[in-house]
């Protein structure tokens, strides 16, 4: 349950220093740049997460918007598997994931066409390294929409520029509706400058207050379940 009384002070309401992020530690480094590919970087919880991509790129910020989500790293782990042959060969996961209840998940990204090429990945991971997460997920193209990446990039993007004032405002308007459904446009007031009201709906997406009723692209005629 989220109520408008149970936030944290306001980030931004004190300066702070600008503090370098770490780099992301994985058992490779993704090269700065490539004629044919998409790398690059983001920064999740100040440590640098590469991506080699634009299926990574939408990956990453899917993953770094998903809610309970506290910490991502890339290029991790790097483990060894026996192949169908009996050889050991070693693969590294593209991303590894770790949510708030301590459950650990293991990411390797593909193409939908490409995905049967884990199969020997996945089933033949030594016991050694299984201890390094709980689970192991293929996400593919299907799993990372267009749509789903503008979503979460629009997720991050709230997190980090919210105003705590107009997101406790927004709520207290909300008081009383949980399990009703409302669309985006009606959550706009008159008295509210617009990029803070927007800010502070998607604030409460990311909180899962709001809960789109179908997936797609988030925008102003969607409908939202209330979970307050």
């Amino acid at each position: 349950m989220v109520s408008a009384t149970n936030f944290s002070p306001n980030p931004h309401d004190e300066p702070e220093l600008w503090v370098p992020p770490h780099l992301h530690g994985g058992a490779r480094n993704v090269p700065v740049k490539h004629m044919l590919k998409t790398n690059g970087a983001s920064v999740f919880d100040n440590r640098q997460v590469q991506h080699e991509s634009e299926l990574e790129q939408q990956v990453s910020a899917i993953i770094q918007a998903r809610h309970g989500i506290v910490e991502v790293r890339s290029q991790f782990p790097k483990v060894t598997y026996v192949d169908p042959e009996g050889q050991v060969r070693e693969h590294i996961f593209d991303y590894w994931a770790r949510f708030k209840n301590g459950f650990r998940l293991a990411i390797a990204v593909k193409y939908e066409c490409e995905k049967a090429e884990l199969e020997p990945v996945f089933a033949g991971v030594q016991k050694i390294h299984r201890a390094l997460f709980d689970d192991m997920r293929i996400m593919t193209e299907r799993h990372a929409t267009k749509d789903d990446f503008r979503n979460a990039k629009t997720i991050l993007w709230s997190r980090e520029f919210h105003d705590e004032g107009h997101v406790r405002s927004l709520l207290s308007e909300l008081h009383g509706q949980s399990g009703s459904q409302i669309q985006f446009f009606q959550l706009y007031a008159p008295h509210v400058e617009r990029t803070d009201r927007t800010i502070a709906i998607w604030r409460l997406i990311d909180l899962q207050v709001l809960k789109p009723v179908q997936r797609g692209r988030v925008n102003e005629l969607t409908w939202f379940n209330i979970n307050l």
